[in-house]
C-alpha cells in the first residue's frame, strides 16, 4: 500500500464477526493504518466482546453504541469518535460485517462489496485516488446503484420523500446520484471529515429509527442517509470509482 495515513471504521453487529476481521488483517500489518471498531450494545454481552476485541487487536480503538440505525448508526458513532479524538487521515475505509438475511444473494452482496479491501486490488485503489485528483470514493463496481429518475425528478425507492428533505437540509447540488449500496467504500478522508464537522454525526443519528428497520413498505432515515454517504463525494466536486 502507498504511504499514506488509513483509518478502518468497522462497525459490528455480530459476535462471529471477531474471526471475520480477520480478512482485514493484511492491513493491519501497515504502521500507517488504524482501527477503530463499533460494537452494538445488542450483541450480547457487548462489554466482553470488547474486550476480546482490545486482546485480538490492542491498538484499536474500540466503542459500543445503541441498536440505532443498523450499520448507518454504528458508522455515524464511528466517524463521531475519530472526529471528537483527532484521529485524522488521509483515507478511510469504512466497513460493516454485512449478512443481509433477508436478502437471497446476501452473501455474494458481502463478497463483492468486500473486493476493495483483496491485496491484489489495493495496488490498483490507492494508484487511482493519485492519478484521478476528482475520485473521491472507491467501491465495488456491482454494488453502485442509482434509483435517480431525470424525467419525473424522482427517486424510484420508498425513500423518495426523505432523500429530497435531506438534500435540501445539506444544501446539495448534485450532478449523480450514484450510490454505494452496502455503504463500504474507501474514501478521502477529508470530504466526510470536512462534512462531519458541518453536520454531527450524533445529532445525525438521533434521527435513525431502532433495530433491523426495512425500507421496503416506507422510507427511512437510516436508508436515506445510506445514499447520502454517497452523495457528500458528489457535492464536494467528487465522483465513485467501481473496481
Amino acid at each position: 500500500m502507498n504511504k499514506k495515513a488509513k483509518h478502518i471504521l468497522y462497525h459490528i453487529f455480530y459476535k462471529e464477526s471477531i474471526d471475520k476481521l480477520d480478512s482485514i488483517n493484511h492491513l493491519l500489518n501497515d504502521d500507517l493504518v488504524n482501527l477503530s471498531i463499533n460494537v452494538c450494545q445488542d450483541i450480547g454481552d457487548a462489554v466482553g466482546f470488547c474486550k476480546e476485541l482490545k486482546v485480538k487487536y490492542p491498538k484499536a480503538t474500540v466503542i459500543i453504541s445503541p441498536n440505532l440505525g443498523k450499520d448507518i448508526g454504528g458508522k455515524l458513532a464511528l466517524i463521531d469518535n475519530y472526529l471528537k479524538n483527532g484521529l485524522k487521515s488521509d483515507y478511510l475505509l469504512i466497513l460493516h460485517d454485512k449478512k443481509s438475511p433477508q436478502s437471497l444473494n446476501g452473501q455474494k452482496w458481502d463478497e463483492d462489496l468486500l473486493q476493495i479491501t483483496n491485496e491484489e486490488n489495493l495496488s490498483y485503489i490507492f494508484t487511482l485516488f493519485e492519478e484521478e485528483k476528482k475520485v473521491g470514493v472507491i467501491c465495488a463496481k456491482e454494488c453502485i446503484s442509482n434509483e435517480y429518475n431525470e424525467s419525473s425528478s424522482m427517486f424510484e425507492t420508498t425513500n423518495n420523500k426523505i432523500l429530497k428533505e435531506y438534500i435540501s437540509k445539506f444544501n446539495f447540488s448534485i450532478s449523480d446520484y450514484s450510490f454505494v449500496a452496502g455503504n463500504m467504500f474507501w474514501a478521502r478522508s477529508s470530504i466526510f471529515e470536512n462534512f462531519f464537522e458541518e453536520h454531527s454525526p450524533i445529532q445525525l443519528r438521533s434521527f435513525l429509527e431502532k433495530g433491523n428497520v426495512m425500507d421496503n413498505e416506507k422510507g427511512t432515515h437510516t436508508h436515506s442517509l445510506e445514499r447520502i454517504f454517497s452523495w457528500i463525494a458528489d457535492n464536494e466536486g467528487y465522483c465513485i470509482k467501481g473496481v
